[in-house]
């Protein structure tokens, strides 16, 4: 209903512009009076009237009457604010808006002003959907897109240095640091523990296990000792544990259990194939190597029993130094990385999931990440976000398609493993436009 209220009293602010400015509104009208009616909000009817204005006559910011008009008649926080339709206003006006290009379109001064201003008007929607969102415990959001344009906003407390406890966001580093050596020759793909761990059988089902089924979830290791996650336990002796408890043994991959157990097995496989003593000292050669996580430590539930799947303190800072080293290919081989992403579900069976369970979706895996699309019945083709989540909500991601990757740094508790996708994904049109407006 509001819809035409906008388009009203956006043309009586307009009524005073230039002529060359008034004709230059008429497709930008034509795209308001075909989808009035799909935004509703104080704030939507605003932020109609403000794009529109903004896009159309710049220096109206500068000069200050856009900001009276605005004060005026809507204030900029109104309490029917709605991040859902600001969302949808800038997908939409991304579509029709003028820009910033060598393409026939506006040159000079003017466009790249107007370019910056879009961008400018992207960033401050993005504050401001954050500052609303309705959090159960404060956090950072940092994101980076491919000309390594970075946003970065912390909510309370928050901040991109705080060192929080990783729970599953470490699965995707423990995977690299394991890959890293992979890299190397260390270690292959098509390795068996055996291979290293002399006590471990060389008959029957758990012989057959390879690195590439740890570091999917598909050993059939599925059954976890208390020692994991004891501070006082001693680390060699608890994955021989996890290859008693497992015994009679299932078969490997044919069913997925997100577990701990699988990366423990990886680890020492990775510690004695090294030549190491402990996993701390794999992951110093891997920090030396790459010079990443220089402040964060696996040390939960200590540092001589550490949970690879789940022990590490770290902060969303280092995390997205990590990732921007995947994106720029910068640790790994090119097949590694290609290794890494290949789904490893096709027609195996979830036998545990939480994503399943929090989401109610079958999302594939592959070496420590989860490749978000849906079933098991059909393979994984198209190029799907990389994220792994953990249960206290944090979320890092690489959005390939959007051409932007990000983390969520949060520690809320237990139940929350879900907040930080759920916000990426109800702002990601927002965040998919922004890393599209490409100002020269």
């Amino acid at each position: 209903m509001y819809g035409l209220r906008a388009e009203s009293q956006a043309k009586t602010v307009i009524q005073s512009f230039p002529q060359s400015a008034i004709l230059a509104t008429d497709s930008v009208f034509k795209v308001i009076l075909g989808i009035r009616g799909a935004v509703w909000g104080g704030f939507g009817e605003q932020l109609w009237i403000t794009s529109m204005v903004i896009h159309i006559y710049p220096h109206l910011i500068a000069s200050g009457i856009l900001m009276t008009f605005l004060t005026r008649e809507m204030p900029l926080f109104a309490p029917s604010y709605r991040p859902s339709a600001a969302l949808l206003l800038v997908a939409l006006l991304s579509t029709a808006q003028v820009r910033c290009s060598s393409d026939g379109g506006p040159s000079g001064p003017d466009a790249g002003e107007m370019c910056l201003l879009e961008r400018q008007e992207l960033e401050a929607t993005m504050v401001a959907s954050l500052e609303d969102w309705d959090r159960d415990t404060d956090f950072t959001l940092l994101l980076e897109e491919a000309q390594e344009r970075t946003f970065t906003h912390a909510l309370g407390d928050s901040d991109p240095d705080v060192l929080y406890r990783s729970a599953s966001t470490s699965k995707w580093i423990t995977s690299v640091v394991i890959l890293d050596l992979v890299t190397q020759g260390i270690l292959s793909l098509d390795d068996h523990p055996q291979d290293f761990l002399p006590w471990w059988p060389r008959t029957g089902y758990q012989s057959e296990i390879t690195l590439t089924q740890l570091l999917s979830f598909t050993s059939g290791l599925d059954r976890e000792p208390l020692c994991i996650n004891l501070p006082g336990a001693d680390f060699v002796s608890c994955v021989r544990s996890i290859q008693e408890i497992n015994t009679p043994a299932l078969p490997p991959g044919e069913s997925f259990h997100y577990g701990p157990t699988h990366m423990q097995v990886a680890g020492l496989m990775a510690i004695w194939a090294s030549g190491a003593t402990s996993w701390t000292e794999v992951f110093d050669a891997f920090r030396e190597r790459t010079g990443l996580f220089s402040r964060s430590v696996y040390d939960l539930p200590s540092a001589s029993n550490p949970r690879l799947a789940g022990g590490m303190h770290l902060s969303g800072a280092e995390y997205m130094e990590f990732l921007s080293a995947l994106t720029d290919g910068l640790i790994l081989t090119e097949p590694i990385r290609r290794e890494m992403v290949v789904d490893r579900l096709f027609g195996v069976r979830i036998d545990y999931s939480p994503v399943t369970e929090g989401l109610g979706q079958e999302w594939h895996y592959g070496l420590g990440l989860w490749l978000e699309c849906d079933g098991v019945t059909s393979s994984c083709t198209q190029e799907p976000v990389l994220s792994s989540a953990g249960a206290y909500g944090a979320y890092p991601f690489i959005d390939r398609e959007g051409g932007f990757f990000g983390m969520v740094a949060r520690e809320g508790n237990l139940t929350s493993f879900d907040e930080g996708y759920r916000l990426v994904t109800a702002l990601r049109p927002l965040f998919t436009a922004w890393a599209s407006a490409d100002c020269i």
